[in-house]
């Protein structure tokens, strides 16, 4: 699990982040960008990218590589896990009340190790 400014100690070396297995990456869309602009991968994240197209992304990174990724955009939190996307959308009112916490995706992972992608999805639904 990596999130925060852990994230930014693998831009100028990203294989090594994207190939850890079984890694997840709780991200802004800030360090996504950056993430893919140093991978060299063909698709950029733009600042003004919709859900559709954030949703299609994860779901190749996901199956592309051996992370899990878990994104904020606007109202919604992303989850993609081996090619299989999640979004769950956030009341107005809830949104500054996201809980993103690395500890609490974690404790969800531990506690259902064969549904990841359920787990990380459920993770955070508060």
């Amino acid at each position: 699990m990596l999130a925060n400014h852990a994230v930014n100690i693998f831009y100028k070396q990203p294989a090594t982040l994207l190939m850890r297995p079984s890694t997840t990456l709780v991200l802004e869309l800030s360090q996504l960008q950056s993430l893919v602009k140093s991978s060299d991968l063909p698709t950029p994240v733009k600042s003004n990218i919709e859900l559709p197209q954030l949703v299609e992304l994860l779901h190749k990174l996901s199956t592309q590589f051996l992370n899990n990724f878990v994104v904020r955009l606007d109202d919604y939190i992303v989850v993609a896990c081996q090619g299989k996307v999640s979004t769950t959308r956030l009341k107005k009112a809830d949104s500054s009340q996201i809980n993103l916490s690395s500890a609490n995706i974690l404790i969800w992972i531990i506690q259902n190790p064969t549904k990841i992608f359920e787990a990380i999805s459920s993770s955070v639904i508060e």
